[in-house]
């Protein structure tokens, strides 16, 4: 049977219309959102508010807007949510939502929207592997690149086994550092590998187990409930098997605190408020008592802010809360449905939203008669959701770990909603040093993270009458503890045997361990010497004669190497041997391998059938030894050998080869020439002997090493102020083929960058590693003219608004590199780091006496940047360059003229010299035929104070107007009448 329910909702409630923020009601369903090329994809996004909000879209942070995408995506009407028909490999990118009704801004979850993609399997053989019973075996299998990630499902190889005994080792363990908080329950698991299966044994350091212990899973696992301070201390399983005494272990270090104290509050707008705060004091309507203050008779002018402290000895917590005192006319802000369908005997839930402060007081009416009760039941509103959860995190220690987690409430219960952390199902305190919660996003950050952070942390959301609860792992990781009962198993004749127990891994795997060792010869100097697999808890190191050694051990992990173990409480002694080696370099004291260390050295000429002089060296770091010479590189054989009291070295010593001291070379090259001239480059030949290459040349002439030429050159009369040298060694002007036969080489070479328009003289000399031989006979040449160097002492004497007055110096006579013809300048605007374009002087200077000119034709109150070039017949050299500003506009006067010497076709006009004479005033005159508009305009004058007036036509009258060009310009100045002859 079905039963319609009609309801009518009486109230005496005046409604109106209360703003609202928006609120995302449905993000998209997932972060990740993958589509296939052709097929449709919807992306939702749908937020409710008073009044409804706006969407827009971003992608990659760009704004998106779906209509302009050919018709292929659409926004469903009164919602966010966008719909790809045919999505293209370019709508890829991050999307994220947006919500606005002018009172407030909601985002959505940020979505990457990708294009699923599956590649094919690479092909491979069928393989067979062969493995021995208990060891582990990996089997590889590569999937191919797909997004998402791809269910791998890879066919197995061949698989053979051969059963073999194998001694316990570590396959998984709980992390090394633990923290539980009293009451608690505590739980670590050890899984051990072998054949046979071992048995898993617990222990606890100095100390035993309460009775609160169970062990689980086959002894695997050990729990202890309702933890006590006295349940802290370091715990440690071991894995042992039938097969070897060699034993797995695994440390623990657990440690038991006190919870933090937890602050809660408790607020409402009835009358009353109620707020957990010891610190209000002296105002009458405020009323303590132990955890609680109560705030009688509020008024709208109790808007205030207040704060509550809670502290015991493991720190304090800090907690705020806004007093907002409301008055809001009732509203209905939802309406209840005109009809329901339910069947009989079920229940049903009316829902009817409304607000107003104080809250208001809803009365139910059926068919006009008052709902008290019986089967109805009036329900408190809203519900408590988690929107955004807190992802698992993996840090290493010392770095910043922050969950996020945001939700929303009931409207009417927003002022209620609270959000706090738990870790380990305990309440954390989130206001000390190192874990801080950010009351505007209310993420958890944990700074500095250590070990003992590592756990299960829960984002809790409430409002007082209901919550939402999501959890995430954290795991820090850290460089893992030393390890322990570092030992020397055996001490043999020239190895040892280590062994030591693996420490606390700190949630990351042991990745290899480093053995090291130090001698009684250099105790502060520890040498790394064996690098052992995670698997492997010993070494055999190998060592020297004659050495008492000590070990310690370190153990490496992803994140870095602990630090040093212990070193070894017993020391290794090893007996003395004759020496195994002979010397390259001084030998340490770890070589000598025995008492009474010595080198004996054997110097005799080469060649020669004497027995040599023998020497011994009893300071082992010495590594030097003289014997007398009396004629210039001449070979030696000499022969080092090693030796102690036990005997000389077991190492046959190899003879060497040394020369005696180097002599001033007697080669001298000869037949030098020059070639191919130029203005800095000239070409070199010359020939030397073959000889010189050989160990007979180099003994009868070089006297030495044949090492290189030098090249030495200077200016004709000017030796001792231009002198100048270049090496050039052999083997870069040795010619690549030398005709068979010859005894004589010819090398040439290309000398760069020498005075130019200069006659310089030349010599090439033979060196060795010490000493220059004599030079060949000087030649002479003269390089081309070339440009010119820079000039110098460039300045700008007289600035005025629109010219420089530049004074200069010819560049030095060793720069001049010709016959200076000129000099030309250039000129930029500078406007803070930008320059302008190059602008050439319109008259250049031909003058090469001349060391000064005027620029003018500039603006005012501008920086410049000038350039001035000397010239030679081969153009313009290196510039110099200043800057300098124009001054600002002056006033010029207007200038008085008269007409003299008045001719066939010319005249001349003179003006009298103002105030501004000399300072870079440009006068010209305008002047035109009687009756015609177009004046006609004199070429420029600066320096002289008249202008000659050419190509008149006679018996015409002209209007006369000259004028200066300056910063201001001058208007009419006067009319002259003229008649020609």
């Amino acid at each position: 049977m079905i039963v319609r329910v009609f309801l009518v909702l009486l109230c005496a409630m005046h409604t109106h219309a209360v703003n609202r923020p928006p609120n995302m009601i449905q993000h998209p369903k997932d972060k990740d959102i993958f589509y296939k090329a052709g097929e449709s994809v919807v992306i939702t996004c749908i937020a409710d508010g008073i009044p409804k909000p706006i969407y827009r879209w971003k992608r990659n942070k760009e704004d998106f807007n779906p209509s302009g995408n050919d018709n292929r995506v659409v926004q469903i009407p009164n919602q966010g949510t966008i719909v790809f028909s045919r999505p293209e490999s370019k709508d890829e990118g991050i999307f994220q939502c947006f919500a606005d009704n002018g009172y407030g801004i909601v985002a959505s979850i940020k979505v990457n929207l990708r294009e699923a993609k599956l590649e094919k399997f690479s092909y491979e053989e069928r393989k067979e592997h062969y493995e021995l019973w208990g060891n582990p075996l990996t089997l590889p299998c590569t999937p191919p690149q797909s997004y998402p990630s791809a269910d791998d499902d890879c066919a197995s190889p061949m698989l053979k086994t051969t059963p073999q005994k194998r001694p316990a080792y570590e396959l998984w363990t709980s992390p090394s550092d633990q923290f539980f908080v009293k009451g608690n329950t505590l739980r670590l698991k050890c899984i051990f590998a072998g054949n046979p299966t071992p048995e898993v044994y617990w222990s606890k350091i100095n100390g035993g187990f309460p009775d609160r212990m169970v062990l689980k899973s086959f002894g695997q696992e050990l729990e202890i409930t309702d933890l006590e301070l006295s349940d802290g201390g370091q715990y440690e399983c071991t894995g042992l098997n039938a097969e070897s005494q060699q034993r797995a272990t695994k440390a623990f270090d657990v440690r038991i605190e006190w919870q933090r104290p937890n602050l809660s509050q408790t607020m409402t707008a009835d009358g009353q408020e109620s707020v957990r705060d010891p610190r209000i004091y002296r105002n009458p309507r405020f009323h303590k008592s132990r955890n609680n203050i109560t705030l009688t008779g509020l008024t709208l002018e109790d808007h205030m802010n207040i704060q509550c402290n809670c502290s015991n000895k493991h720190g304090y917590v800090w907690a705020d809360v806004y007093l907002n005192v409301l008055e809001e006319a009732p509203t209905i802000m939802v309406p209840p449905p005109p009809t329901l369908k339910v069947a009989e005997a079920q229940s049903v839930t009316i829902t009817c939203v409304v607000t107003g402060k104080p809250d208001p007081i809803i009365t139910w009416y059926r068919d006009q008669n008052l709902i008290t009760g019986g089967r109805f039941k009036i329900l408190p509103t809203g519900k408590t959701r988690i929107e955004q959860y807190p992802m698992d995190l993996e840090v290493g220690a010392g770095r910043d770990a922050k969950f996020t987690c945001s939700g929303s409430t009931d409207f009417d219960e927003a002022g209620n909603m609270l959000v706090y952390w738990e870790k380990d199902g305990k309440q954390m305190s989130t206001n000390e040093h190192r874990m801080t919660q950010n009351f505007q996003d209310n993420s958890l950050t944990i700074a500095g993270a250590i070990v003992r952070d590592s756990g299960v942390y829960t984002c809790v959301i409430t409002n007082g009458l209901d919550e939402d609860r999501a959890f995430a792992f954290l795991t820090v990781k850290d460089r893992p503890d030393p390890p322990s009962s570092v030992e020397i198993d055996r001490c043999r004749e020239k190895k040892a045997d280590i062994k030591w127990v693996k420490g606390i891994e700190n949630n990351a795997p042991v990745i290899h361990f480093i053995v090291q060792y130090n001698t009684t010869f250099n105790p502060d100097q520890w040498v790394s010497v064996e690098t052992v697999d995670y698997t492997q808890n010993t070494a055999t190191i190998s060592l020297s004669p004659y050495a008492n050694y000590t070990f310690r051990v370190i153990a490496t992990n992803k994140i870095g190497a602990s630090t040093s173990s212990y070193h070894t409480p017993t020391v290794c002694k090893t007996n003395p041997e004759a020496p195994n080696k002979n010397p390259q370099n001084p030998m340490n004291l770890l070589e000598h391998n025995g008492p009474g260390f010595k080198y004996q050295v054997t110097v005799r000429q080469r060649g020669s059938i004497a027995q040599g002089t023998t020497y011994n060296v009893d300071n082992w770091m010495n590594n030097t030894l003289e014997h007398m010479a009396t004629d210039p590189y001449f070979p030696y054989a000499v022969r080092v050998q090693a030796k102690n009291s036990i005997g000389d070295s077991t190492t046959e010593a190899q003879e060497k080869t040394l020369y005696s001291y180097e002599d001033v070379p007697g080669a001298i090259v000869k037949n030098v020439e020059v070639s191919d001239i130029s203005a800095s480059t000239v070409k070199l030949t010359w020939t030397w002997d073959k000889i010189w290459l050989e160990e007979s040349g180099a003994i009868a002439q070089i006297h030495g090493e044949f090492r290189a030429f030098k090249v030495q050159f200077w200016r004709v009369d000017e030796k001792m102020s231009t002198f100048q040298e270049r090496e050039v060694s052999w083997v870069e002007v040795l010619p690549k083929e030398v005709p068979a036969g010859s005894q004589s080489i010819k090398s040439s070479y290309i000398m760069r960058n020498l005075p130019q328009n200069a006659a310089i003289s030349l010599q090439i000399c033979v060196t060795n590693n010490f000493y220059v031989g004599r030079p060949s006979d000087p030649i002479t040449f003269t390089t081309y003219e070339g440009v010119p160097g820079p000039v110098n002492m460039l300045e700008a004497r007289i600035r005025s608004s629109n010219s420089f007055t530049l004074v200069w110096l010819p560049p030095l006579n060793e720069d001049r590199n010709g016959i200076i013809r000129g000099y030309d300048i250039a000129y930029q605007t500078v406007d803070g780091l930008a320059l302008g374009s190059l602008h050439d002087r319109s008259e250049q200077i031909n003058d090469p006496n001349s060391v000064s000119a005027v620029l003018s034709g500039l603006l005012p109150n501008m920086k410049y940047r000038i350039h001035v070039y000397a010239r030679t017949q081969f153009g313009r050299g290196e510039g110099s360059f200043i800057e300098a500003s124009t001054t600002e506009k002056a006033a010029i006067g207007t200038p008085k003229f008269e007409i003299y010497n008045v001719h066939e076709n010319s005249f001349n006009v003179t003006w009298v010299p103002d105030a501004y004479f000399g300072k870079h005033i440009v006068h010209y005159v305008e002047y035109r035929k009687e009756g015609h508009s177009d004046w006609q305009r004199s070429t420029d004058e600066i320096i002289n104070n008249y202008k000659a007036i050419n190509g008149l036509e006679r018996g015409t009258y002209y209007e006369l107007l000259p004028g200066p060009l300056g910063p201001i310009m001058v208007g009419l100045l006067a009319y002259w009448w003229l008649e020609c002859c």
